[in-house]
């Protein structure tokens, strides 16, 4: 058996006729419109999220608003967990803070203009009126709980 000649073979060109051809544009709003989704959900799970930890770090806060998950629980106000709140906050305020909506549909800017409001509200509270710090009947609260158990 001899080997074919170059010229003797014909090869299967049918699948690279794709490099040739010209292949459509690609539509710029397709790809803006999908980051502003994916912005916008994260936006969404970034509150989800939050609510979902002051739910359960204001267990108080949260039967008062009828979810009464946390009942037998009370706000943590120690020093260490105090701070680690705060902190939380803090994070949180600098992520939605980065987030670019020029280009967002008018509600849903509006939602991250309201998620940010609230957490600059805590926020304030934290460093400014440090009320957590400072008022003796939330420290006093957990304190005659955490006695009476003696």
């Amino acid at each position: 058996m001899r080997a074919q000649s170059p010229s003797g073979r014909t090869p299967d060109v049918s699948n690279k006729a794709l490099i040739t051809k010209s292949t459509p544009g690609i539509n710029e709003d397709t790809f803006k419109n999908q980051k502003v989704s994916a912005a916008v959900a994260a936006l969404h799970k970034m509150a989800n999220d939050y609510y979902a930890w002051r739910n359960e770090n204001y267990p108080v806060r949260s039967s008062d608003a009828g979810l009464h998950t946390w009942d037998d629980r009370l706000t943590d106000y120690s020093p260490a967990k105090i701070a680690e709140r705060e902190q939380h906050v803090r994070s949180l305020l600098g992520k939605v803070r980065a987030m670019k909506t020029d280009d967002w549909p008018k509600e849903k800017r509006i939602d991250a203009i309201l998620f940010r409001a609230q957490l600059e509200e805590v926020d304030f509270g934290n460093r400014v009126l440090k009320f957590e710090r400072t008022n003796r009947s939330c420290t006093s609260v957990s304190a005659r709980v955490a006695f009476s158990h003696y």
